[in-house]
């Protein structure tokens, strides 16, 4: 395993993906955000941690865009991993996101900014200190945490977080600018204690969360 990541259970990687798989993205989740504004879809609430927004699980480029970077993303952590899923969100003014940890599919996540509207970082912090899934409830206030008990990542558009999502809480601030696309890309170990969920127990890849079959571990 890449001993950064496994000594921190998180890290950094600066432009991991280039500026053309990041240009297209942006001007797709553009058609999607605007579409979805325009034919008045409703903003979807996928738990409790943020606030209502325009969401898209499963969404077919951003899939692709996982798998076709799923073998690069093995080799720079060091583990065998198999996808689970891809998710996208536009987060608008005000939107936050509370202190949490992820269900097992996100067993090892991948966030990066796609646009910024005002040209500032996508900010997102993660605690240095790891519990178990179900240790702490409720789940705590940003009052838990101090002064270097976290990690304030800075994310411009290219620049990837990966994660252990089940192990470390992670957060952000109500946002500052205007609108923000993030995407998200989420894996399990391949011969690990989450295995069960490979492609989030759906069919095939792409496939809305209808399609999902398997409730095991998905908490």
């Amino acid at each position: 395993m890449n001993q950064e990541f496994e000594k921190n259970g998180f890290i950094v990687v600066r432009n991991f993906f280039s500026s053309e798989t990041i240009q297209i993205t942006k001007q797709y989740m553009d058609i999607r955000y605007n579409v979805a504004k325009f034919t008045n879809q409703d903003k979807s609430v996928v738990t409790s941690d943020v606030a209502e927004s325009y969401a898209f699980y499963g969404d077919t480029l951003c899939e692709s865009i996982l798998l076709n970077h799923g073998q690069k993303i093995s080799n720079l952590l060091g583990l065998n991993l198999s996808p689970t899923y891809a998710f996208a969100r536009a987060y608008e003014k005000g939107d936050t996101l509370i202190p949490h940890k992820d269900r097992g599919a996100c067993e090892i996540s991948a966030t990066c900014p796609v646009y910024i509207s005002d040209g500032k970082p996508s900010v997102l912090y993660i605690s240095k200190f790891t519990t178990d899934r179900f240790d702490e409830e409720p789940r705590p206030s940003l009052d838990k945490f101090v002064s270097g008990d976290y990690y304030k990542a800075e994310l411009y558009p290219g620049d990837v977080l990966f994660y252990k999502g089940c192990k470390h809480y992670h957060w952000r601030d109500a946002l500052e600018s205007p609108l923000l696309f993030q995407f998200f890309m989420h894996f399990v170990q391949t011969e690990g204690k989450y295995k069960e969920l490979a492609f989030d127990t759906r069919p095939l890849m792409g496939l809305p969360a209808s399609y999902k079959t398997k409730k095991v571990l998905d908490l």
